[in-house]
């Protein structure tokens, strides 16, 4: 520390106040040498609060004479600001223990062998349960949920054990993240539905990254399609998106699944009118060449109709 002491703005601890935000440092009654920021602290019993408090006064006065500080009065500041973080961070590795010191964490990748059509009750055997706190010593602080699909998942929480939350969804190509786990039941509508329970992030591609929310997936064919697009039109595949998600879609993705053929498709605001701006009924909206793929981002899709150039084309298509 330098010899410095600067008068405390208003606001901070009257504790602080009587000390001062960043007092001149105290000769040290052993040594006779000028004392530690640290040894400051403990002699003065500074809380993490208050150490913050001075990080603040610090920064301000960084801020307030970047321009005319002494370069060794600079890099005094800066250090006194890590000496505060360090001592914060061990005081927190201390007081949990666990947060800087686990070796143990939950990464289950399964399937449901059984499907599982209506809620149960809590102590239900065909629940399939998760025993989170049993295999990692601790609740898990965040857990990410995927449904990988098909079908839908059915997830019920446990933070302590004893009390669960009610049923809620996660639907087929998303995932959510939650908090503080104890415990997890589950159950899938599709037997053979994939699912991820895991503490660590998941790598996502862009293509999968669209389904972070409840949204609409679809992979189908379209069984009769014809060269000329307005002609396509008029057999192809309807996805009333709105009926399904209660609301207009705003982002997703269609994905040519064909090596060798086009897609065409058609977009609708209301579910009435379909087509390309003011182009016209069937002027197709797109087309996606084989084994290509358009992303939709604010469109606020109401309905999309996928049509192709022959038949029996297979697609992809994500709208959330």
């Amino acid at each position: 520390m330098t010899g410095e002491s600067f008068e405390l703005p208003s606001g901070l601890s009257k504790r602080r106040k009587q000390f001062g935000a960043v007092p001149p440092p105290t000769p040290n009654t052993d040594s006779g040498k000028l004392e530690t920021l640290e040894q400051r602290h403990t002699r003065e019993q500074i809380t993490d609060s208050e150490k913050l408090e001075e990080i603040v006064f610090l920064l301000k006065k960084i801020s307030s004479t970047s321009t005319t500080v002494n370069l060794d009065n600079l890099i005094n500041l800066l250090t006194n600001i890590e000496v505060i973080l360090e001592e914060i961070k061990v005081s927190i590795e201390v007081a949990f223990p666990s947060a800087s010191a686990r070796t143990l964490y939950y990464d289950v990748a399964s399937s449901n062998s059984t499907a599982v059509t209506t809620p149960l009750q809590l102590n239900d055997a065909q629940y399939t349960t998760e025993q989170v706190y049993e295999h990692i010593k601790q609740n898990a602080p965040r857990i990410t949920a995927c449904n990988d699909g098909p079908g839908m998942w059915y997830i019920r929480i446990s933070h302590d054990g004893e009390q669960y939350s009610d049923e809620f969804p996660i639907y087929e190509g998303e995932y959510k993240i939650i908090y503080n786990i104890y415990e997890i039941k589950h159950r899938s509508t599709v037997a053979g539905m994939k699912y991820r329970i895991t503490e660590f992030e998941l790598g996502r591609e862009k293509t999968t990254y669209f389904k972070s929310g409840r949204g609409y997936l679809r992979n189908m064919t379209v069984a009769t399609g014809n060269a000329v697009p307005t002609v396509a039109y008029t057999t192809t595949n309807l996805h009333d998106v709105t009926t399904v998600l209660g609301q207009n879609s705003t982002t997703g993705y269609l994905k040519n699944l064909d090596a060798l053929n086009t897609i065409f498709f058609w977009i609708s605001h209301d579910g009435t009118e379909f087509g390309q701006g003011g182009a016209g009924l069937g002027v197709e909206y797109g087309r996606i060449n084989p084994n290509g793929m358009t992303n939709f981002d604010y469109l606020d899709i109401h309905s999309i109709r996928v049509g192709a150039d022959v038949n029996n084309v297979d697609y992809e298509l994500f709208l959330g």
